[in-house]
């Protein structure tokens, strides 16, 4: 238990220095590019706000449905929007010339 207690710490102390070493360059790089690039697009002036974000994507939320149902009932009725499904039969009787019987 000792010696994997041991290598434990060990592996958290190196761990630790490298991510304090990497943290320090980065810190580091990242202030010298963004002061030299905003030298140099800004005629030596810093320039210390950066440009917001791009907005993201929004869905924009359409329903082809609600559109359908927001039409008035007389504009359906004369374009001729079927309002109700048909059963096979009743289409049938709809399409047949007038005067037909059906043999029974």
């Amino acid at each position: 238990e000792d010696a994997a207690r041991d290598v434990e710490k060990t592996v958290q102390g190196e761990v630790s220095s490298a991510t304090a070493a990497f943290d320090q360059d980065w810190t580091a790089s990242t202030t010298s590019s963004t002061a030299s690039s905003a030298d140099a697009a800004f005629g030596g002036a810093a320039y210390e706000a950066l440009a917001p974000p791009p907005p993201s994507y929004k869905h924009p939320k359409k329903n082809w449905r609600l559109k359908r149902g927001a039409t008035p009932q007389w504009y359906k009725n004369r374009n001729g929007v079927r309002a109700k499904a048909l059963s096979g039969a009743a289409r049938v009787a709809r399409f047949r010339p007038p005067g037909l019987k059906t043999m029974r």
